[in-house]
Parts: C-alpha cells; sequence; structure tokens
C-alpha cells in the first residue's frame, strides 16, 4: 500500500519525540511519519529489507517519496507501541535486562549472518549515515551506565 499524507498533518501536537532535530509524527492509530533529507529515502528500503529478510521488529513501510513542497524525504510507516529501551532499562531487574542482552544478541547474529557483495545501502546507493559523515569531536559519549548494563 502506498500512501502519501499531507505536510498539514505534521504538527507539534503529532510530533512523537519533543526535538526539534527529529522529525516523527504519530498522524493516525496505526500510521507514523518520518521526514528526512531527500537523500535519505535509502533508510526506507533498508527497512523492508530487513523485515522481509530477519525476524527482527521492525515496522511495515507504507510509502516513501519526496514531497517537493517541503523539500523532505517522508516515510509514511506501521506504528508500534512499545518503550523507549533507554528510558526503561534501569528500572529492570537482572533477569530481564539479561533476556533483553540474549534477544539482542540473536538479532544482531542474524543482520551478521546477511551477505552482500558491497559496503552501501541495500538499494545500491552510497551509506549515508551521519556516523560516517560528522566529525570525531561531534559525536556524543556512550553513558558509562549503560555500557554496564549491557554487558
Amino acid at each position: 500500500m502506498k500512501r502519501r499524507i499531507s505536510p498539514a498533518l505534521l504538527t507539534d501536537e503529532a510530533r512523537l519525540v519533543p526535538d526539534n532535530h527529529i522529525h516523527v509524527f504519530r498522524v493516525d492509530e496505526k500510521t507514523v511519519v518520518k521526514l528526512c533529507g531527500p537523500e535519505r529515502l535509502a533508510e526506507a528500503e533498508a527497512l523492508r529489507f530487513v523485515r522481509a529478510n530477519t525476524s527482527l521488529p521492525v515496522p511495515e513501510v507504507y510509502g516513501a517519496y519526496v514531497d517537493e513542497t517541503i523539500n523532505r524525504g517522508v516515510m509514511v510507516m506501521e506504528y508500534i507501541e512499545g518503550d523507549v529501551l533507554r528510558d526503561v532499562i534501569e528500572d529492570m531487574n537482572a533477569d530481564r535486562r539479561q533476556k533483553i542482552v540474549s534477544q539482542l544478541q540473536v538479532y544482531m547474529s542474524e543482520l551478521r549472518s546477511i551477505k552482500g557483495d558491497f559496503i552501501g545501502s541495500v538499494d545500491g546507493s552510497a551509506c549515508e549515515d551521519p556516523v560516517f559523515c560528522a566529525k570525531l569531536g561531534d559525536l556524543a559519549p556512550i553513558k558509562p551506565k549503560m555500557n554496564s548494563i549491557m554487558g
């Protein structure tokens, strides 16, 4: 299903993250929209690929396109209810944390088992990730406590 969203629905009230640098909006019960640079739509193809080739729980992508009226890439995706791990992990007991770590290890193993013949995006385009474009001094440090929790 290809779905296009009116920019009028992308209001501050619909914003999922109270950060003006992260543009994710919940437009109805089952749908979120993520805005990105027009060149970043390879992320939608990556999500489709992961969903089709692994057991990782990633949202279904309903549509991905460039909206020329706002000069932004638009990814229309399934909304999945849940908590952000970094917000809840400190409140979990050790057994629950270990179960999550084990589950993440399985997911990482699945991702590592995927073979490719080049380094880049699944659609064949160059990798446009901020990690590869940022100066090392701009990267935020990982919290030491999170490192100790994750082992």
